[in-house]
C-alpha cells in the first residue's frame, strides 16, 4: 500500500488538523478530501463529499480521518458511506472523532446517539479503528452565557448547580490529537478520551476572572429565569439545549478527565483562561 495519509477536511476543524499533521509528516503524504478544494493548500486534494463518496476517493490510503458531519439527522447514513467505500478502497485505519461518552446507552440526545450508532459501524465495519471522543468545547459557553456582559458586570448568572463539572477542551488540542494518531498511527481499537481540565460553574467565573482582571462571582439562578434570559440571545431551539446541557453536566456526562493530549502532543490542554483571553482580545 502507497505510504499516503488521506484526510477528510470538512471546514476548520480539518483545516486545524491538517496544520498540525503537516508538522510531523511530509506533505506528499498527505491528501485533503474536501467539497472545496480551493480551500486548501500545500497537499495533494481531491474533491469529494459524504453524499457522494466512494472506493476511488481513498486508494491508496494508509489511515483516513473522518471528521463528522455537522449535518445533524443526516449523519449516520453518510459516516457509514465512508466506512463502507474506506472498507472497499482497503484502508489501513479510520480514526473518527466522536464525543465524550457517546458509547453509554444511557447518555441520550441525537447527538450521543448518532455518534454512538457510527461508532457501532466502524466496530462491524473489520476495519482497524480509532475513535477520538473529544470533550466540550469552550465555544459552548459562548452560547450559553453573555459574556461580553459577564466581564462588564462581574456576575454570571446561571442554573448550572455546583456539581456541573465538565471538561471544556480547545478545537486546537482536538485536532492537535488526531493529527498525532493520524501520522503515527497504532491505538487499533482504542477508544481516547480527549479532554481538558474539569470546571464547574465557580471555576468558569475564575477564569474569566483572571481573563479580564476583575472579580467575576456566579450565581445560580432558576431554570426559568435562566431561559428567560437565554431567549433573549438565543434563537428558540438552543435554549432547550442550553438548559439540557446544564442539566447533563449536573448528572456528570461531561466530567471525564484524562491525560491524553499532554501523552500524544507534548503540551498540556489550554485552559479556559487562555480561551477567554483569546475571545475578549478579539
Amino acid at each position: 500500500m502507497e505510504e499516503l495519509t488521506c484526510f477528510w477536511s470538512p471546514g476548520r476543524p480539518g483545516r486545524l488538523v491538517l496544520m498540525h499533521l503537516l508538522r510531523r509528516v511530509d506533505a506528499n503524504r498527505v491528501v485533503a478530501l474536501t467539497r472545496s478544494p480551493e480551500k486548501v493548500e500545500g497537499v495533494r486534494v481531491r474533491r469529494g463529499g459524504f453524499d457522494d463518496v466512494g472506493p476511488k476517493d481513498f486508494e491508496g490510503a494508509e489511515r483516513v480521518l473522518m471528521i463528522s458531519t455537522d449535518r445533524i439527522g443526516a449523519r449516520v447514513p453518510q459516516h457509514r458511506a465512508v466506512i463502507e467505500a474506506a472498507a472497499k478502497a482497503g484502508v489501513g485505519q479510520i480514526v473518527y472523532t466522536s464525543l465524550l461518552r457517546a458509547g453509554d446507552p444511557g447518555y441520550r440526545g441525537v447527538l450521543a446517539e448518532e455518534h454512538r450508532a457510527t461508532e457501532q459501524a466502524l466496530a462491524e465495519s473489520g476495519l482497524p479503528y480509532t475513535v477520538l471522543r473529544n470533550g466540550i468545547y469552550p465555544e459552548m459557553l459562548e452560547m450559553l452565557l453573555p459574556l461580553a456582559e459577564v466581564a462588564r458586570t462581574g456576575a454570571l448568572r446561571t442554573s448550572a448547580g455546583e456539581h456541573a463539572y465538565v471538561s471544556y477542551i480547545s478545537r486546537d488540542d482536538c485536532a492537535a490529537v488526531a493529527a498525532t494518531v493520524l501520522a503515527d498511527g497504532g491505538y487499533e481499537g482504542q477508544y481516547l478520551d480527549v479532554t481538558g481540565p474539569v470546571a464547574n460553574p465557580a471555576r468558569i467565573a475564575e477564569a474569566l476572572a483572571a481573563a479580564i482582571g476583575e472579580p467575576v462571582a456566579h450565581t445560580r439562578i432558576s431554570p426559568e429565569a435562566d431561559a428567560e434570559a437565554m431567549r433573549a440571545r438565543l434563537p428558540a431551539g438552543m435554549v432547550a439545549v442550553g438548559q439540557g446541557f446544564w442539566r447533563q453536566a449536573e448528572q456528570g456526562w461531561f466530567d471525564v478527565h484524562t491525560h491524553h493530549v499532554e501523552r500524544l502532543t507534548g503540551h498540556p490542554p489550554a485552559g479556559l483562561e487562555h480561551h477567554f483571553r483569546r475571545l475578549l482580545s478579539a
